[in-house]
């Protein structure tokens, strides 16, 4: 599955599709700070904690979502598209496989996405907002980046084997990574955050937003909904695999 996984990394460099998650995760820093800029009375005091937590926040509801179903789904889609399927089981390479090893990929392919996305909330910081900077301070937001980040993943996890599972599937999971992120907006608003998937990784963090303000938390039951996604992606995966044979 890790060869699997190298050669999935051969195929994006080739295609440049990679490209898309270096653009999206752009987007929440940058709107992070537009949105400071443009406030009539900005937050006093906003630092490099307050930019951490608002890019965190807009790659939750917004950008890696999206991002990284596409990028899954856009990798098994090539498998049909130009007819590969097929042969890959041949090798023999079976379909659960054949999907994990394109799974561990994008897993990797996140932490990637998120290392990059700490990085650049960390040079922007630097230069606009260096309250609260610190070598020990970049270290640890950075792995709550990578963190939330990973949780993320395994919230979309269900839609990406989910379009897997025929040609084409991936720009309506695209659309539906969309709405699951945005839709956690509302739900972290009302404190139900620990049991919405996507929203799950805030709590394992304890994030408080852009304020001081404590929430409640209940790591239980945000550590139960991301293994209930990853239970859910293996029965689909299980599913499709006796359709693929049949077929």
């Amino acid at each position: 599955m890790l060869l699997l996984a190298r050669i999935e990394f051969t195929k994006l460099k080739r295609c440049n599709v990679y490209i898309v998650g270096i653009v999206t995760l752009l987007f929440s820093t940058l709107i992070s700070v537009f949105q400071q800029m443009s406030l009539n009375e900005p937050i006093p005091h906003y630092g490099f904690y307050n930019l951490v937590n608002d890019t965190i926040w807009y790659n939750m509801c917004l950008f890696l979502p999206v991002t990284m179903i596409f990028l899954g789904g856009y990798m098994i889609n090539r498998e049909y598209t130009e007819d590969t399927l097929k042969n890959m089981f041949i090798v023999p390479v079976t379909y659960q496989t054949l999907i994990c090893g394109k799974l561990i990929a994008l897993a990797i392919m996140t932490m990637l996405y998120c290392g990059y996305s700490a990085l650049v909330t960390i040079l922007i910081s630097a230069t606009l907002f260096p309250e609260g900077l610190s070598l020990i301070s970049s270290i640890l937001e950075a792995g709550k980046i990578i963190i939330v980040g990973l949780c993320i993943y395994i919230a979309i996890m269900p839609v990406i084997c989910w379009c897997c599972g025929r040609k084409n599937r991936f720009m309506a999971a695209a659309v539906l990574g969309f709405l699951y992120g945005f839709f956690g907006i509302p739900i972290a608003g009302h404190g139900l955050q620990d049991f919405y998937p996507i929203t799950a990784g805030l709590t394992i963090i304890h994030y408080n937003g852009s304020t001081n303000a404590t929430s409640s938390y209940n790591l239980g039951i945000a550590i139960a909904a991301l293994l209930l996604m990853i239970l859910f992606s293996s029965l689909i995966l299980y599913f499709q695999s006796r359709t693929t044979n049949k077929e």
